[in-house]
């Protein structure tokens, strides 16, 4: 059962991250193109200050989610690296308490506004605004399902050093890497 849920994780994860990328690109060209049309021709694309906004707002979601599962978020953790493994556990607990109760009120908040989201048409392309906001039908559940699981991982003693002091993939001292 882990290996399945660990794969659809990876999946769901690749999924987002790609769309990230597509966001990026769309907000590339999108940004640029009309950048150079008020440069050399005088003009512009009117949805193309528009539809970057929105592509903006799917990339800093998704990535939240994609940089939650990762553990790539910024994080200080001076605090941390002076504490004995017990209080590690606890400060680790109570991030993902926080994460977690945020990721049910980011849920919570979609589901009660789904009505007035829906109904709003956005200023240029007159489409629903749910198009915009839905991304937190996926943030929502995504943040709260990742600190739900880390959750599960600490009372099952499955979280590592490492992670416990948010020191992944920082060299040692030695400078040797690892």
């Amino acid at each position: 059962m882990e290996k399945l849920l660990d794969a659809f994780s990876k999946r769901g994860m690749r999924v987002l991250e790609c769309l990230m990328v597509v966001m990026m690109a769309g907000m590339l060209i999108l940004v640029g193109t009309n950048v150079l049309l008020r440069i050399f021709a005088n003009s512009g694309i009117d949805f193309a200050e528009e539809v970057p906004r929105f592509m903006f707002v799917w990339l800093i979601f998704c990535g939240a989610v994609v940089a939650s599962r990762e553990r790539t978020h910024i994080a200080v953790n001076l605090l941390l690296l002076w504490s004995a493994r017990p209080l590690q556990k606890v400060f680790y607990a109570i991030t993902e308490l926080l994460v977690l109760i945020c990721g049910v009120y980011i849920t919570y908040g979609t589901i009660m506004l789904h009505t007035i989201i829906y109904e709003n048409a956005s200023p240029v392309l007159q489409i629903s605004t749910l198009w915009v906001y839905g991304v937190t039908y996926i943030a929502g559940p995504g943040l709260t399902l990742i600190a739900l699981a880390n959750l599960i991982r600490l009372a099952l003693n499955r979280v590592p050093d490492e992670e416990l002091t948010g020191r992944q993939g920082i060299p040692n001292a030695e400078g040797d890497g690892q």
